[in-house]
């Protein structure tokens, strides 16, 4: 036979009545507090989190000093603007926008930005 102490019996209990009953979010409820006509409430809905950031990985159609087009095994052309703020990677090692070559595959991600993509990072793979 197996004794508890009161604290871990309370933890145990507890646990069993959760998981019988559920989280106990829905049985209870609160009472929304009253507005009138002059007060408005102050609580708003979170939005949803939209992602801006775009991955994707192919072979390097053309590369200049301004614009990176990159075709995917699927056949999707991205095109992307490369601005000063571009990284340049290959494994862990920082390397120069010249060591970008037609035919090479890379990892871009990138945010839009307005009606383009921004590249954040070039990773060679």
């Amino acid at each position: 036979m197996v004794i508890f102490s009161p604290l871990k019996r309370f933890f145990l209990i507890t646990a069993i009545m959760v998981s019988v009953t559920g989280c106990g979010a829905a049985q209870t409820s609160h009472a929304k507090p009253s507005t009138s006509s002059s007060q408005s409430s102050t609580h708003t809905k979170k939005k949803a989190h939209k992602s801006k950031g775009v991955h994707v990985k192919g072979a390097v159609s053309s590369v200049s000093s301004s614009k990176l087009i990159v075709k995917t095994k699927a056949g999707t052309v991205w095109t992307f603007t490369l601005s000063s703020h571009t990284k340049y990677r290959e494994k862990k090692k920082t390397i120069s926008a010249s060591q970008i070559k037609a035919g090479e595959t890379v990892g871009v991600v990138a945010r839009h930005r307005k009606s383009s993509l921004i590249a954040r990072v070039v990773r060679l793979v």
